[in-house]
């Protein structure tokens, strides 16, 4: 069940973040100002992918917080029900706070089929690093929030990000989140923000993978899938590396359609990731059918160092957005990435069939 098969379109709502985290990705918190989509291009990108796909998956993420953008969630959810009915699947990944209120959690676990929370493993460490704006823990209010949807049977993931503090506490994490009833686990080293000010002591790639390696035999002994962003095609031979090479949209908050997360507003440094632009004038999105072939031409058969990799049928050059955004080419593989890579395939010997859910 390779990456590339989560024919998704994902909604980045906004900006706003009731977070500072310290490792933030985006960089969104240092905005000059607070973007939020655009309703009426939301609507029309939904129109747009339930006219060119059978899939009826919509996902709400954000440069900052998903969830500060409630009412446009909740109108987006109706109005995709309304054109999907009873097919309609939606998914949140989020920061777990859900803005701080009970009616938005309540909200969610009557409406969200899929929750992804980013919850850095152990209580401490997320603490360190996930805090509020005015610098306030937010690990229990997060737990909180995650017991109360097992209790409603919502299907509840937690992503980690690995720093430091964490890269040889994993077990640790696991029978923690054991414990609270989490039996899907995600993790990501902690990588470079696109935003240049943010600085966070990385980890060396093949450190985690063994360390990763550890903690996922471990959490297989508890029946517990333990997941990362590289493995997500080791269960079957695929073409892409994940959704965006399909490419799978993902509308920006500032009105353009983008084939990854990392590509998340039109003055992205990555421009190739970006297809189309919403038209306010006509209310129309324009695709660019040239952006769209050279996307999909990112691909095994186009990635010279991949051809005669053990993994490279399991694997396509790893994550576009990390390697783009790291080497500054479309086509760029990252070779630090490729040895953990191949170290995590032939340690996870994993012959047990398709991964029981996809990652974020």
């Amino acid at each position: 069940m390779s990456h590339y098969r989560k024919n998704i379109l994902s909604i980045l709502l906004t900006s706003k973040c009731n977070l500072g985290c310290s490792y933030c990705i985006t960089g969104g918190r240092d905005f000059a100002e607070d973007l939020e989509v655009d309703l009426e291009f939301a609507k029309a990108g939904i129109d747009y992918f339930f006219n060119t796909t059978t899939s009826r998956w919509i996902r709400f993420y954000a440069i900052g917080e998903p969830t500060m953008a409630f009412d446009k969630m909740v109108e987006l959810t109706d109005y995709a029900r309304s054109k999907a009915g009873e097919a309609l699947t939606v998914e949140l990944q989020c920061n777990g706070t859900f803005a701080f209120s009970n009616i938005v959690r309540e909200w969610v676990s009557e409406n969200v089929d899929l929750v992804y929370i980013s919850f850095d493993g152990l209580p401490d460490v997320h603490n360190k690093y996930r805090r509020t704006r005015d610098g306030k823990p937010t690990a229990e209010p997060i737990l909180d929030n995650i017991r109360y949807l097992l209790d409603k049977n919502r299907f509840v993931a937690v992503r980690a990000t690995v720093t430091v503090d964490l890269l040889h506490r994993q077990k640790e994490m696991i029978d923690f989140l054991d414990e609270l009833g989490i039996k899907y686990i995600f993790s990501k080293n902690v990588l470079p923000s696109v935003d240049a000010r943010v600085h966070v002591r990385q980890i060396d790639l093949m450190d985690y993978a063994k360390t990763y390696i550890e903690a996922f035999k471990y959490a297989d002994s508890k029946r517990i899938f333990y997941g990362n962003c590289y493995m997500t095609g080791f269960d079957e031979k695929c073409l892409y590396y994940c959704r965006s090479g399909l490419p799978a949209p993902h509308l920006t908050p500032d009105g353009f359609v983008s084939s990854c997360d990392r590509a998340f507003w039109g003055n992205t440094p990555m421009q190739d990731l970006l297809y189309g632009k919403y038209e306010r004038t006509n209310k129309e999105i324009t695709i660019d059918e040239k952006r769209v072939q050279k996307i999909r031409s990112r691909n095994l058969e186009n990635l010279v160092k991949c051809r005669n990799c053990e993994v490279g049928p399991y694997c396509c050059g790893s994550c576009v957005g990390t390697a783009y955004q790291q080497t500054g080419d479309f086509f760029g593989i990252v070779d630090e990435y490729c040895e953990a890579i191949r170290y995590m395939y032939r340690e996870m010997a994993w012959n047990k069939g398709l991964f029981p859910c996809f990652h974020p």
